[in-house]
């Protein structure tokens, strides 16, 4: 993983995919991947989608109080509001 401090691009460019880390841009190889679809799974990424949706619905006060507590469990606010989410 390579950082990029000062740049703003997030997405696939050139076999390659752009990511915020804690801040930093970073980067890692793009995999395609290779999963069949099956109706579990379409299920499972709708409701994926939809916890994303609401992630960004949020202020950016209630986003900071995830970070919070995803500190406590070194986790990024938004993997730890996603892990509620998908459990809920």
């Amino acid at each position: 993983m390579t950082s990029f401090p000062g740049l703003h691009f997030v997405g696939k460019l050139g076999g390659r995919v752009y990511y915020y880390k804690r801040g930093l841009l970073v980067s890692r190889p793009y995999y395609k991947p290779i999963q069949p679809s099956t109706p579990a799974r379409e299920a499972r990424w709708a409701k994926f989608r939809a916890g994303v949706r609401a992630w960004q619905a949020l202020t950016p006060a209630e986003k900071k109080a995830w970070q919070k507590i995803g500190d406590q469990f070194c986790y990024e606010g938004f993997n730890h509001f996603m892990s509620k989410f998908l459990k809920s």
